[in-house]
């Protein structure tokens, strides 16, 4: 990662801060744009996105680079739970036995 890259990560987490989130996503692009591996730009990138699908392909851009980072396995995690149909979850079988009289 060059310095040059550094700085756009910096700037851009200083512009999420000031709540500039569209400034904020226009130096990450330009950082993943030139550095398609930079693990750090597409965890930041997944903030700044708006879409969920937007922000899966980030952090599957993130575990694609290193399978083992946690804040991109947990927010995956937590952005299916987040996206599963209410019917899904509720369709999960019980221990009830109450109705079986």
């Amino acid at each position: 990662m060059s310095a040059a890259q550094n700085r756009q990560i910096a700037d851009a987490i200083a512009c999420l801060k000031r709540q500039q989130v569209d400034e904020a996503r226009r130096l990450l692009m330009m950082v993943v744009e030139a550095d398609q591996y930079n693990e750090l730009a597409w965890l930041w990138l997944a903030v700044c996105m708006l879409g969920d699908d937007d922000i899966e392909l980030c952090l599957e851009n993130v575990l694609a680079i290193n399978p083992d980072n946690e804040t991109a396995e947990s927010g995956l995690r937590i952005l299916k739970q987040r996206t599963t149909p209410q019917d899904e979850q509720s369709a999960a079988p019980t221990s009830d036995t109450s109705s079986m009289i």
